[in-house]
């Protein structure tokens, strides 16, 4: 089911960044029925080994002093920073657009998500509510009662900034500072291998804790959505956990097509992870 589809992507679960690389090489490459897919070779495995030479990795120093980050997490990561400066290269960078990315990603998503999610109408395609007896109770009931509550709120956000007199000021805007963002981390990766950030402000949340404060909710993609929005590859990797036990994860960024190089960094970080 197509929701953003500037956006969408695949984004598998493994025990290790070895295995991750196992589902690039099954899942990646060119596929002639597919026009999203890229002519660009794989790697080979090989260049997964422990790398020859000290990486140079980017730290983002305007996420890892960021008023969200939790305590616990930013002590994580400064002990990752800790036991990467024994062997690897360390580099300050900035990303000063990337404060933007959350309102950039919640307008392009949703923009996208009204425009996908529209064919589901309860005539043409999708679920159609059995109680309806006309055309406007089919698409009135089988939207509501297809569509969970912050679905709701996503196209209903959506269809607003694709709105005549809102397009420019926030659809077209947005686009525009989404590839300053992508600009500016092409630029820092010029001088880095990977860039090192944490994966989330804080650990996780409980269910349901957040559902009545959305812009919370949505505040805990703010290191994860750049990416995202840039195109780039990047993995988060398990590093410790918090005083009640619940994980907290890296996240490394890499370039355009250097996933192996990526995934060899996070072999590295696995190596360097403190055991429990």
């Amino acid at each position: 089911m197509a929701f953003g589809s500037s956006l969408d992507q695949i984004s598998p679960f493994a025990h290790s960044c070895s295995d991750l690389y196992e589902i690039l090489r099954i899942a990646g490459g060119f596929d002639e029925r597919d026009a999203t897919s890229s002519i660009i070779p794989l790697p080979d495995p090989a260049s997964l080994d422990y790398p020859d030479r000290p990486l140079r990795v980017g730290l983002l120093r305007n996420f890892l002093e960021h008023d969200a980050l939790d305590d616990a997490v930013s002590l994580a990561a400064q002990g990752a920073i800790r036991l990467c400066a024994s062997g690897q290269i360390l580099v300050d960078i900035e990303l000063p657009s990337a404060k933007y990315s959350i309102p950039v990603y919640y307008i392009v998503a949703t923009a996208e998500a009204s425009s996908n999610l529209a064919r589901f109408d309860g005539v043409r395609y999708g679920f159609r509510h059995p109680e309806a007896t006309d055309l406007a109770a089919v698409y009135d009931m089988s939207r509501g009662a297809g569509f969970g509550p912050e679905v709701r709120r996503r196209i209903m956000m959506g269809t607003y900034v694709l709105s005549s007199g809102y397009y420019d000021a926030y659809y077209n805007t947005a686009l525009k500072v989404r590839h300053v963002i992508a600009d500016e981390i092409a630029m820092a990766m010029k001088d880095v291998d990977v860039i090192l950030a944490p994966t989330t402000p804080s650990t996780a949340f409980k269910i349901g804790e957040k559902v009545d404060d959305p812009v919370a909710m949505y505040l805990s993609d703010v290191f994860t959505v750049p990416a995202n929005l840039a195109g780039v590859p990047a993995v988060s990797i398990p590093w410790s956990t918090d005083a009640a036990g619940l994980p907290i994860g890296l996240q490394l960024m890499g370039r355009h097509y250097a996933e192996a190089q990526l995934l060899s960094a996070g072999i590295l970080l696995e190596k360097l992870r403190p055991q429990a």
